[in-house]
């Protein structure tokens, strides 16, 4: 059985329906520049509406981090009632280590970030290990540009299948602009992972952690 689909010229034809909207971030609310004016405006009718609005983002940064990236392209956060990054959800998850996918991981973390950041990781009991081969699982945050193919990652990701390291993806997406243009995002490199034997979990849309913690 699948459900019906139906066009509609915007949110205002359905809102009266719902009490909470979540609303992704990149394409949906701006692709990177400035937020778009109709999705200001949406924005500020749902406000109005007595709407409660939750930012969602496959982002493996801390929540703050996108509230401040949003302000500058144009939404404060007093526009919307909170943000939940899939980086968000992770840290939480690893902090209190109580249910799937963040039970049993060890202690041991091998982090792969955008910029070395490791605010995904700050204030957690965790040892962060530059070696892979002293990991007890690998953390996929993010990826630099130049590191972006998969295929520079086989010696080292293939070691640890070998190892059976398992790999929690904060970033399912599977592309991402890059300087040139579209480049692998880390849920390329997480798949690569999963076609090498590698145990992967995923925390972010559309995969349940994310939207279970939206609720």
């Amino acid at each position: 059985m699948t459900a019906d689909i139906i066009d509609i010229e915007g949110l205002g034809t359905i809102a009266g329906h719902f009490d909470h909207v979540l609303l992704d971030q990149w394409g949906t609310l701006h692709k990177g520049q400035a937020v778009f004016p109709q999705a200001r405006d949406c924005v500020a009718r749902l406000r109005q509406a007595g709407k409660r609005i939750l930012v969602l983002s496959n982002s493996g940064k801390r929540a703050s981090s996108n509230a401040a990236r949003l302000a500058s392209l144009g939404l404060s956060p007093e526009a919307y009632d909170g943000i939940l990054t899939s980086g968000e959800v992770t840290w939480h998850g690893l902090k209190a280590h109580a249910q799937e996918p963040f039970i049993g991981l060890g202690q041991s973390c091998f982090l792969i970030a955008r910029g070395g950041d490791k605010a995904i990781v700050d204030g957690l009991d965790l040892d962060l290990v530059t070696d892979i081969g002293k990991a007890d699982f690998i953390l996929l945050a993010g990826l630099d540009d130049s590191v972006a193919e998969p295929e520079y990652w086989r010696a080292c990701l293939t070691g640890a299948v070998a190892r059976g390291l398992p790999m929690l993806c904060a970033n399912p997406d599977l592309a991402m602009f890059g300087a040139t243009g579209l480049i692998p995002a880390p849920g390329a490199l997480a798949r690569f992972y999963a076609t090498l034997g590698g145990r992967v979990t995923y925390v972010g849309k559309p995969h349940a952690p994310i939207f279970a913690a939206a609720l």
